[in-house]
């Protein structure tokens, strides 16, 4: 079953359609949920200059450069990635904007972040799965337990990881059809514990940021859960949406509300305002800085 096919079937289960998703619009888009939205859109600003200053730092080792520029190379990269597939747009933005020789140390550097972010996002997505499988399933099946044991174990993984993040180079250097990316991976090892942990700070607060808006959202559009179970509905749907990989923006959108209709559904939450939620936090979120990233595009062609 395809992701859209499983979009279409939950809302055949629940007798609801397209014109529900305009009601749904209807009623959360009007004069008393103006400061949610407009906190909303402020929160967008502070999530991507979260992420400007992780690459900032992450960048460091290989050129300096200002908070201003930290920000448009961001927003650049996600609007390349927007017309590429799997995210190579991103690396392809970052990688534009540094002004070093060794320029292209910046996909060991964009890969280092990454992978800060996913720990966060594994972090608090094995808190939230563990929650949820305790308090909505009355019997919890082996699978699940498997699984959850298995993300503790990811976790404990990182953290060796990271402490042995020079075993990588070593690994290039010892294949030699990869040894010719060996001195991408350098910089894992110029950054230290002190760095480590501000740029995992960095990611800690963007991924905060994105669930406030998250929970925002569905606030607007009038699910009304108890705090916990909404943080623990948004950390779900953004640790199963980055875990399934996605090939473009389409793809990420669909995993996006399926993943967030699947959970939703334990809590007895339409599938109109779920999808008219997931889709309004897309738009704010993410549509709204790539059109930002194209005036910044033609701007650098430009000079």
């Amino acid at each position: 079953m395809s992701v859209l096919t499983g979009i279409v079937y939950s809302f055949q289960q629940k007798h609801q359609s397209i014109d529900n998703l305009i009601l749904e619009y209807k009623k959360a888009f009007n004069s008393t949920n103006f400061w949610l939205l407009l906190t909303l859109i402020v929160l967008t600003f502070a999530n991507w200059g979260f992420e400007a200053l992780k690459w900032q730092k992450l960048a460091s080792p290989i050129t300096k450069f200002s908070f201003s520029e930290a920000y448009q190379s961001v927003i650049i990269g996600l609007s390349l990635s927007f017309i590429t597939p799997a995210n190579l747009g991103d690396f392809a933005g970052r990688i534009w904007k540094l002004n070093s020789p060794n320029r292209f140390q910046g996909v060991g550097a964009i890969l280092m972040g990454n992978g800060i972010q996913f720990y966060v996002t594994l972090f608090f997505g094995t808190i939230a799965f563990g929650h949820f499988i305790l308090h909505q399933l009355p019997q919890i099946p082996l699978l699940f337990c498997i699984f959850f044991l298995l993300l503790i174990a990811s976790l404990l993984f990182g953290i060796f990881f990271y402490s042995r993040r020079h075993w990588i180079g070593l690994f290039f250097q010892k294949v030699k059809f990869l040894k010719r990316f060996a001195s991408y991976f350098e910089i894992f090892e110029t950054y230290n514990l002190s760095e480590i942990l501000e740029i995992l700070l960095w990611a800690t607060l963007r991924y905060l940021t994105f669930s406030i808006q998250f929970i925002i959202v569905l606030l607007i559009f009038s699910i009304n859960l108890p705090l916990l179970e909404l943080f623990t509905l948004t950390s779900l749907v953004f640790f199963f949406k980055t875990l399934i990989p996605s090939f473009n923006f389409l793809s990420d959108l669909g995993i996006r509300e399926f993943t967030a209709l699947y959970f939703f559904s334990y809590y007895a939450i339409p599938p109109a305002a779920v999808v008219s939620a997931t889709l309004s936090l897309w738009l704010i979120n993410i549509l709204t800085p790539v059109l930002f990233g194209m005036v910044f595009i033609v701007k650098e062609k430009k000079k």
